[in-house]
């Protein structure tokens, strides 16, 4: 992360600065919460969640005050979630245990494991010798995991149903295991009720999206990918805007481990020359269907008649219908191709289920650019591409105080994905790059072995597994905590 002079004066409107002030400002939350909760008594509860909800859609979700909708706003992300508690009032928290030496360390990883695009079997098989793990599984649609049940000490399937009762029962699990350390990778509000029930020393939660885990009882989070207006400084998030942290959480920089979902890691790349005249994007189409990155793509086609556009991924807000008109418009239908939706979703015994998932992974092998999507980008979907060896081409995310309070192409970023060659910070560098990785080879191959290289360091689940005990390490150390190994 670039070091920062926060005594300089930003250069975002003077309203906006107001904005997030009032969000922050312990006087407003505590008049909100009173107002929410008079809502409550007089209307009732299902009330005043209903104008909790509007407001966070209108100011949580939906780019406010000026970006665009898949960009969160953290300052009101924060806010709403106090909000939320002060509508339904969480149990006060227990007393958390503090950490002990032991010889060999209680692990536990809380998440949705059959729906994560993290987190599969290479993390719990390459967990340390000192590390006791348990997993403790959550139903995702209809299903669980039960192949990680011989890679870890205790397995516990979770079927939480949103009720206090189904919290408490993990809450109990996780006190009978005796943890030293939870990893977090859960972030509905059940995870925060949880939180509030377990007596775990040490909770790290691991950011899967660019919001944090509003909740005090998060010990430490791995946040890893940063965002216009907001990204760790200092080991805190720390808000542009307002150039001040968000909240009193502890916030690492770090990457999150990525699943090659059954690619072989080691396999060698299909050159540039055996590659076809094909744009391939996948992922979610409301990235797609940006009018700036997807008006490039079509610039591209009509400039070369020989290529052809492929994109598959889930539908929403009517993106779909969208990017059709838009290519349409532009006569350019018969060259573009989309091929409906993939499934990352493991079976019974951690194989992939669905056909589609192969049939990109052909395309992937096959195309000559996989441009990434911007101003939201990707990150599984920017993994895939370079595991694949398609040349990949990246709009940058700057934090240096030069733009803080600036608008950029970019809003969101991974930093750990980072590949200097393939990553532009103007649309016509990025188109520049496109070009180049379309038509010149010794670019593109040059291009796409950089990017195997990191799609290789960023699945190494050991590797991951120092950065999360390193991070623990550092917490401890920073509290006045020092244990010793004890021998068993």
């Amino acid at each position: 992360m670039v070091a920062a002079d926060v005594s300089r004066v930003t250069r975002a409107p003077f309203i906006w600065r107001i904005g997030y002030t009032l969000l922050a400002s312990d006087t407003v939350r505590r008049a909100c919460a009173i107002a929410l909760r008079a809502i409550k008594a007089v209307f009732g509860i299902a009330a005043a969640q209903a104008v909790l909800e509007r407001m966070a859609a209108a100011v949580v979700w939906s780019g406010w005050p000026r970006r665009i909708h898949g960009w969160v706003n953290i300052r009101a992300s924060s806010f709403y979630s106090e909000m939320r508690r002060a509508v339904s009032p969480a149990a006060a928290c227990i007393a958390r245990r503090p950490p002990e030496s032991r010889a060999v360390m209680r692990v536990g990883v809380f998440g949705a494991f059959r729906g994560l695009l993290s987190f599969q079997s290479r993390f719990f098989q390459a967990k340390p010798t000192c590390v006791q793990l348990y997993a403790y599984d959550v139903e995702y649609d209809g299903g669980t995991a039960p192949y990680l049940e011989s890679m870890v000490d205790g397995y516990r399937a979770v079927r939480l149903k949103g009720t206090v009762e189904s919290v408490e029962n993990v809450a109990a699990m996780m006190v009978g295991d005796r943890l030293d350390m939870l990893i977090n990778v859960y972030a509905k509000r059940d995870a925060q009720d949880l939180l509030d029930r377990i007596d775990v020393p040490c909770v790290a939660h691991i950011c899967t999206g660019s919001d944090l885990l509003h909740h005090d009882g998060v010990s430490f989070q791995i946040y890893p990918q940063p965002s216009a207006d907001f990204f760790p400084l200092d080991e805190r998030l720390f808000c542009a805007v307002t150039e001040s942290p968000v909240g009193r959480h502890t916030v690492y920089d770090g990457w999150i481990l990525y699943d090659p979902r059954d690619i072989d890691v080691r396999q060698a790349v299909v050159p540039w020359r055996a590659r076809e005249p094909l744009i391939v994007c996948h992922g979610s189409l409301y990235k797609i269907s940006a009018p700036a990155f997807l008006n490039g793509v079509m610039d591209l086609m009509e400039a070369d008649s020989s290529l052809e556009f492929v994109f598959m991924g889930p539908d929403h807000r009517g993106a779909l219908e969208q990017i059709s008109a838009s290519i349409g418009s532009r006569g350019l239908s018969p060259r573009a191709h989309y091929l409906g939706v993939f499934s990352h979703l493991r079976a019974e015994h951690g194989e992939i289920e669905s056909d589609g998932w192969w049939q990109l992974c052909d395309l992937l092998r096959r195309a000559r650019l996989w441009p990434d999507p911007w101003p939201v980008g990707a990150g599984s979907a920017r993994f895939e591409a370079y595991l694949l060896g398609a040349p990949s081409v990246h709009m940058g995310l700057r934090t240096d105080p030069a733009v803080w309070g600036q608008s950029q192409p970019a809003v969101i970023d991974v930093p750990a994905l980072h590949v200097d060659e393939g990553t532009a910070f103007t649309p016509a560098d990025y188109r520049r790059l496109c070009e180049r990785a379309l038509y010149d080879n010794e670019f593109a191959d040059r291009l796409a072995a950089a990017q195997v290289g990191v799609a290789r360091r960023v699945s190494d689940a050991s590797a991951f597994w120092a950065q999360l005990m390193a991070r623990h390490e550092h917490w401890l150390q920073s509290r006045g905590h020092r244990l010793e190994v004890v021998p068993s």
